[in-house]
């Protein structure tokens, strides 16, 4: 079956300006699963919603599941994560568009399988869809949403026409992490440049903090400002340095000279 679906509706395309617009900014990788993850939640309903790395071993998988699983499940997950189809298939493939169980194996097969009869059952799991970001080598890092009716071609579409702006946004944040745990001073000429490029005095303080790896909540809370006027001082700051991400601007000023 094939996966790359009919053209984006305008309600896709809000649901996908609520996706972005909930992890652009994000600082990290857990930030980004922290936003993502109830995001999703309410785009595509579901009864749970994860972000999940799959290791090469059980005790390097990791899980953000929303709710809460009931104790003692995932350490089950992670022994039997390997038995997942679309995990299966991403392995074999290394395709990351949105699949579901269904288009993969039938429910007797489903049905079949240890990570069902021990996991899965338990949480009244009967579909789940899926879609994949980048990831380093041996490991799988997944958006999975599950459910007890399986997803529509249209839930499917969604997740495929979000997935290029997700994986933009976690690069960025992942870029963000390094630049947190590698901030040092900024260049002594930094402020010059920001004068030259006309911004004001309040854009220059905003740029100087979320260059250094910080959030637009952190920023807000050092200024004093709200997270929005954080963010207009932003958007306007970005126009007139010509960058499009709080990652540009931060290399660009890592790296002024």
């Amino acid at each position: 079956m094939g996966c790359h679906g009919d053209p984006v509706t305008a309600s896709d395309d809000r649901a996908i300006l609520h996706l972005v617009g909930q992890v652009m900014g994000s600082v990290d990788r857990q930030d980004f699963g922290r936003h993502l993850v109830p995001a999703l939640h309410e785009v595509l309903p579901s009864d749970w919603t994860s972000l999940n790395d799959i290791g090469p071993t059980p005790e390097d998988t990791w899980a953000l599941v929303e709710p809460l699983p009931p104790e003692g499940l995932f350490p089950l997950f992670a022994q039997y994560s390997h038995q997942n189809p679309l995990i299966e298939r991403y392995r074999e493939t290394q395709d990351g568009r949105a699949y579901r169980i269904s288009d993969l194996v039938s429910q007797e097969d489903f049905h079949a399988r240890e990570i069902y009869t021990e996991v899965y059952r338990h949480l009244n799991v009967e579909a789940q869809i899926a879609i994949c970001l980048p990831s380093p080598r041996g490991h799988i890092f997944g958006i999975a949403l599950s459910r007890d009716h399986d997803y529509t071609d249209a839930e499917r579409d969604l997740l495929n026409h979000a997935r290029p702006f997700l994986i933009q946004a976690y690069r960025t944040a992942l870029e963000m992490e390094k630049l947190r745990a590698g901030a040092g001073v900024l260049p002594s000429r930094t402020g010059d440049e920001l004068e030259q490029a006309g911004l004001t005095r309040r854009e220059q303080e905003v740029v100087l903090i979320v260059a250094k790896g910080r959030s637009n909540q952190e920023a807000a809370d050092e200024l004093g400002l709200s997270v929005r006027t954080v963010q207009k001082h932003l958007e306007r700051a970005f126009r007139k340095l010509g960058v499009r991400s709080r990652t540009e601007v931060a290399v660009r000023l890592t790296s002024a000279t």
